[in-house]
């Protein structure tokens, strides 16, 4: 009985240190993760050089607030319609940015998709992935982007690959 008594006498500093912790510690974790991650986003895997954006598409997603989709290159290339931009996303549904990313160092492309809900004017984060180029080569190259068959000059000549990770 003396040890029940004793937890008893325990509980409310545990609280305290669990209410101190979830209100004040655990958000700075949490950015750090965020800000890293933020960083990351920004550099090559290959030779650690800057990522420049080449391009940024806007689709609408067939699902709806938080259900639940596949994450597949697949899927964002053929379940999406395209938008010329976020805001025509219809309310309740979610959108997606598609970002083509290459690197200024070694040419390696990368394609980053963001899976957000709009909400009153602001973007809230679902999803984020990050894929190699050729799992999105057929979203660049054909009807997906621009509506006919070939990629235009000037995103062809930006889009050079003087990286063969990747097998292109």
């Amino acid at each position: 009985m003396d040890i029940v008594f004793s937890v008893l006498a325990w509980t409310p500093g545990i609280l305290f240190v669990l209410v101190i912790f979830a209100r004040f510690i655990w958000p700075l974790i949490v950015r750090g993760i965020i800000k890293s991650a933020e960083k990351k986003g920004n550099i090559c895997d290959v030779c650690k050089g800057n990522m420049i954006e080449l391009s940024e598409h806007f689709r609408i997603l067939p699902v709806r607030f938080d259900e639940k989709h596949d994450c597949s290159a697949e899927y964002y290339i053929h379940s999406t319609t395209p938008v010329k931009e976020l805001s025509q996303v219809p309310s309740g549904s979610r959108g997606c940015k598609i970002y083509l990313l290459q690197c200024q160092n070694c040419g390696c492309k990368e394609v980053a998709v963001i899976d957000i809900l709009p909400v009153r004017g602001q973007e809230i984060l679902k999803n984020a992935d990050v894929f190699p180029y050729e799992e999105f080569r057929e979203f660049y190259e054909t009807d997906g982007v621009w509506g006919h068959g070939t990629l235009s000059e000037t995103i062809n000549e930006k889009c050079e690959i003087k990286n063969s990770r990747y097998g292109l």
